[in-house]
């Protein structure tokens, strides 16, 4: 099998890949490539985000209570059903 490329550098990085090898690119193409991306891991940020985070959809449980308190609120009962149903897979899944 006779693949033309014109291009050495992409041959030889393509043979590397193919070879399980790691390709090392020039020293000015990586510096050029480096991204930078920092993380804060402490407690203190999670603990912060989560108090900022609500816990409970206020807006969605009035609307719900509306619903239920007027009668509108309907159920669907396959789709209870489905959902029940699923659960148990996913618990049984688990364990």
């Amino acid at each position: 099998m006779n693949i033309d490329i014109s291009n050495k550098t992409l041959a030889i990085e393509t043979n590397q890949k193919l070879n399980n090898k790691t390709v090392q690119k020039p020293a000015i193409e990586a510096e050029n490539s480096k991204v930078t991306d920092s993380v804060n891991l402490s407690i203190e940020s999670a603990l912060s985000s989560l108090k900022s985070t609500p816990i409970v959809n206020t807006d969605r449980v009035a609307e719900l209570k509306s619903a239920i308190e007027n009668g509108s609120y309907k159920i669907d009962n396959e789709k209870l059903a489905n959902n029940i149903i699923a659960s148990a897979r996913e618990l049984s899944n688990t364990g």
